[in-house]
């Protein structure tokens, strides 16, 4: 049991850390963890599940400020009635639809011209 607590510590603390560890296989069939000595060693399985526990957990927390906040304001400001759990999840998900989902913007502007077309303006230099 002490040897799973120490594997999921140093998977948390990897998870949290951004590291990406490597596992070491010790005497025994046992694996190492081995964080303050320059070096993060951890089970990927067990890491997997500790990032997906982290993943449902914050969405979770987002959801239930949703539903705090909607529940405080809403029925006083329009009369409307309280929301459940499950209907936030409802509202967010039809707003992430209607929204256009979660876009990723890029950086990259070497082909912004041939997104934007041909301007519509000629910029001529004063002489």
């Amino acid at each position: 049991m002490l040897q799973y607590r120490t594997l999921l510590r140093c998977s948390i603390l990897a998870a949290m850390l951004g590291f990406r560890g490597r596992s070491k296989l010790m005497p025994g069939g046992q694996r190492h963890c081995a964080i303050g000595r320059g070096e993060i060693v951890m089970d990927p399985v067990a890491t997997a599940f500790v990032l997906a526990g982290l993943v449902l957990l914050g969405f979770v927390l987002f959801v239930l400020v949703f539903r705090w906040v909607w529940n405080r304001t809403v029925p006083a400001v329009f009369g409307l009635r309280e929301i459940t759990f499950w209907q936030a999840v409802g509202i967010l998900f039809l707003a992430t639809v209607l929204t256009g989902g979660h876009r990723v913007v890029t950086t990259d502007f070497t082909n912004l011209p041939k997104r934007l077309g041909p301007s519509p303006v000629t910029l001529v230099p004063n002489g």
